[in-house]
């Protein structure tokens, strides 16, 4: 009988397609992977304790920047949590530009991913196009908030910037320009047929796993399993005529979890023009008076982010220090399920399949 020649093969932290500091530990025998392992601890920041030892208006600078891609989600959990906590009811106003902010926010992540998988795969001009065209969406979120990545733009209370009808009127201009360009790139993402045999029945979750595992977000939508945050109707989503997206038959491969997102594009596009409407300068951005102390009590807020559901808690002290802020984010649980579906899986495939759940090891590690 032949002996066995299983081969250790690292992935990560350091890799050319992995732009993100987490190992997989491999064993692979004859291009399969036999056994799998990973582990994070390389950017871990303290960002937790650090809501501890500031008042909780600097907690909610602090928060934006756990992550550089969904900056604004994670200002409008903490923002949520804050307020929630307090008993503040915020202007209408705050709430069309909160949400306004967070599909902005998942539009420009969807297209990173989308441009990512597209350069995992070879295709480069898929993944320039798709990353030329982003700069729309970031120059929106810049004329909307002043700043490209980290926005400071929310305030317990509301936001801390007056959207004037001269800027959406320019937004509206921008989404136009976005929109003539995005369905070619739609369509190769959803109809070219190098793209669908590249992508089709690699890197499968099924159902079962995603739930055991806890995935949340677009991912666990591609897997048949209908969980959107959004559906809660917090801030604005009440207000609108939002449409969870979901397959008809969701196989949990690369190529659905490529659709949920190309589809939650066009579903942000539609909500964004219908936010531009809804904005109106005349009435106020934020309360009066903001809180100065945090109640002695505890409570929880979560969001939809790009990447599923992130979750805040919060805990007061009757000081203006929170007692304890805990944060929960999407991909420590898809993590999970991906080391549960890699073996058996061919090596070829593991680059794929790791970018596909569009993994952020920010907001994992904080």
């Amino acid at each position: 009988m032949a002996e066995r020649c299983v081969t250790r093969v690292p992935f990560g932290p350091q890799h050319i397609v992995l732009p993100e500091p987490v190992h997989f530990d491999l064993r692979v025998e004859d291009e399969v992977v036999v056994e799998a392992g990973f582990r994070l601890g390389f950017a871990h920041r303290g960002i937790e304790r650090a809501f501890q030892l500031r008042d909780m208006y600097s907690a909610l600078f602090i928060a934006e920047r756990i992550c550089g891609i969904c900056s604004s989600s994670h200002s409008n959990a903490i923002s949520g949590v804050l307020e929630k906590l307090c008993g503040i009811e915020i202007p209408d106003n705050a709430r069309y530009v909160r949400t306004l902010m967070a599909e902005l926010d998942r539009i420009h992540s969807h297209l990173l991913i989308l441009g990512h998988i597209g350069e995992t795969m070879g295709f480069e001009n898929l993944f320039m196009l798709t990353w030329r065209d982003r700069e729309f969406v970031m120059d929106m979120l810049e004329l909307l908030t002043g700043n490209r990545v980290n926005h400071g733009m929310n305030t317990i209370g509301g936001v801390r910037r007056r959207v004037t009808s001269a800027v959406l009127k320019q937004l509206g201009g921008m989404l136009d320009e976005f929109e003539r360009r995005w369905p070619a790139l739609a369509e190769v993402y959803t109809k070219d047929s190098g793209f669908i045999h590249r992508t089709r029945g690699v890197g499968i979750i099924p159902r079962e796993v995603a739930l055991a595992a806890g995935v949340v977000g677009p991912n666990a939508r591609a897997s048949g399993v209908d969980l959107d945050i959004r559906k809660k109707h917090y801030f604005a989503y009440g207000d609108l005529k939002f449409r969870p997206v979901r397959l008809d038959e969701p196989r949990g491969d690369v190529y659905d979890r490529v659709q949920v997102r190309v589809r939650e594009v066009n579903e942000s596009l539609r909500m964004v023009r219908e936010l531009i409407g809804m904005v109106d300068e005349n009435k106020p951005f934020a309360v009066e008076k903001g809180p100065r102390k945090l109640p002695e009590d505890e409570c929880f807020f979560n969001v939809e982010a790009p990447r599923g559901e992130l979750f805040y808690f919060a805990r007061g002290n009757g000081t203006g220090k929170p007692a304890r802020i805990k944060v929960r984010t999407p991909t420590l649980a898809t993590l999970r399920a991906v080391i549960m579906i890699l073996k058996g899986m061919e090596i070829q495939h593991v680059p794929l399949t790791v970018i596909s759940i569009d993994p952020c090891i920010c907001c994992t590690e904080r």
